[in-house]
């Protein structure tokens, strides 16, 4: 069993009633628990099947390492030298004169 530590925005109300019964809200959208890993992985599942136009991310530790994974569409995660880095796309260049 690891730390989880699952964050929301814009989740349907359902979504997140099904978290609080898995996990604690400790502030608006964001949960934490201790989870084991097909739980973990059942949890996700339903995050991204029922997220809509929502998003969320979702932290985890196991065997001394940190583990991330991010369902936004905005940003994306990257290793960089051991560190994880959530990084944006960068912006579309106006060709226009």
């Amino acid at each position: 069993m690891g730390t989880v530590v699952i964050r929301l925005e814009s989740a349907p109300q359902g979504l997140r009633g099904h978290l609080s019964l898995w996990m604690v809200e400790i502030s608006s959208g964001v949960y934490v628990g201790d989870l084991n890993t097909r739980i973990r992985t059942r949890l996700w599942q339903r995050i991204l099947s029922e997220l809509g136009t929502g998003r969320a991310t979702m932290a985890w530790h196991s065997q001394h390492q940190l583990h991330v994974s991010s369902q936004n569409g905005k940003k994306t995660i990257t290793a960089f030298d051991g560190t994880i880095l959530m990084s944006r796309p960068p912006k579309a260049k106006d060709n226009t004169p």
